[in-house]
């Protein structure tokens, strides 16, 4: 009858409770309304245990914010239930042959500690390259060779004193994106099939997650996007904006914003139509990308022929030069819509925070920008206001 129950996690998930020590070492076990002190080497304790930890790694995927958090409380989740010398969750890119995205027993990676802690000889030369090209889980015994690693890696796993190693391949069909490897010390015993299949069964519930939070993000992408232009949409850009705010009323970076607005955008539609603006707004978003290209700050979309840009920047005449630069880009390269070839101005507003005090609000400062830029469409268009030195 338990054994029944055992089988499917929902009903083990009512029927079972399980209370931990904070080290993981111990726990106690509530099962149909009886305490019982678990026998850590009995099949139902074993089946208990997988599958609180099957049940964990699910309402991981739904509670965590970023796939960074969900990978981290996985590998610290696998590391507890095995026991293991070493837990490693490797992200890849397979045609580049580089690693994306690493845990370490519970730690993200940056890319110098990815690069030392997992060189390309031992990782793509090794079990992991040998998983990933087969897309086939790989078990390697401790103290036996294994034809499918290098010499290196070996070497490696000897001065280490890693004993048994599974790595399954983390598949999203078709492809291969990345790897699951549990590892033993020399001083454990081997892994069995238990421990194989439990591994297998989260690697892909991991898959599973990395195509739940690439959804979220390709979600989040559409709802903070404008989708002509490609540039944040006028509520997360303004979100964007106070977060900056914030920081520097706390001692950030001084930060500077410039409004720049389309002219004689209005003409443009009556001319040529709805079409040609839509190009024309497209290519804007293009150019203002590519002003902001190597620098510190952030783009959005305010209105249908209205744009801000807030810079990371020391000050006024620094902020100014940037303003100025766009401008240029944008007047004096064509824009094209079809065999049609259109010259296309802008005029900008610019505010330094500087400009009005520390204690400025970001409702000031948009203000006295958009009252720049109305002095430069009131002087002639196609200029950054104010003028430079006044």
């Amino acid at each position: 009858c338990y054994w029944k129950i055992f089988d499917e996690l929902e009903a083990l998930r009512l029927a079972v409770h399980v209370e931990r020590s904070q080290d993981g070492s111990q726990c106690q076990v509530y099962l149909a309304g009886f305490d019982v002190e678990p026998d850590q080497n009995s099949p139902t304790d074993r089946l208990i245990r997988q599958n609180a930890l099957l049940f964990d790694v699910s309402q991981a995927i739904l509670t965590e914010t970023s796939l960074s958090k969900f990978l981290v409380r996985t590998s610290k989740m696998m590391q507890d239930h095995f026991q293991a010398y070493m837990v490693i969750i490797a992200l890849v890119d397979v045609p580049r042959r580089e690693i994306t995205h690493a845990i370490l027993n519970g730690n993200e990676l940056d890319r110098s500690e990815i690069s030392q802690e997992l060189p390309d000889e031992v990782f793509w030369q090794g079990l992991s390259g040998w998983a990933i090209r087969t897309g086939e889980t790989v078990y390697s015994p401790k103290n036996m060779p294994d034809f499918r690693e290098t010499s290196l890696s070996s070497k490696r796993r000897e001065i280490l004193e890693i004993g048994s190693v599974v790595v399954v391949p983390i598949i999203s069909h078709p492809n291969v994106q990345g790897t699951l490897t549990v590892m033993h010390s020399n001083d454990q015993e081997n892994m069995n099939k238990h421990d194989i299949h439990i591994a297998t069964t989260i690697a892909n519930q991991i898959a599973i997650g990395l195509q739940h939070f690439e959804l979220q993000e390709r979600t989040m992408r559409m709802v903070n996007t404008d989708l002509t232009t490609n540039l944040h949409n006028r509520q997360y850009f303004m979100h964007l904006l106070e977060n900056e705010f914030q920081a520097v009323r706390s001692g950030g970076f001084p930060i500077g914003i410039f409004i720049v607005d389309i002219d004689h955008f209005t003409k443009l539609v009556e001319k040529h139509g709805e079409g040609v603006a839509a190009d024309v707004l497209t290519q804007m978003g293009d150019r203002l990308r590519e002003s902001m290209q190597n620098r510190m700050g952030q783009l959005g979309r305010l209105d249908t022929d209205i744009f801000c840009v807030m810079c990371k920047i020391y000050d006024h005449e620094a902020l100014r030069e940037i303003a100025e630069e766009t401008r240029l880009a944008i007047s004096q390269r064509p824009f094209h819509s079809g065999p049609l070839v259109l010259k296309v101005a802008v005029s900008i507003g610019i505010c330094h925070i500087k400009d009005l005090g520390s204690k400025v609000s970001l409702r000031e400062c948009m203000a006295t920008a958009n009252q720049m830029l109305m002095m430069a469409k009131n002087n002639g268009r196609n200029q950054v206001y104010p003028p430079a030195n006044s």
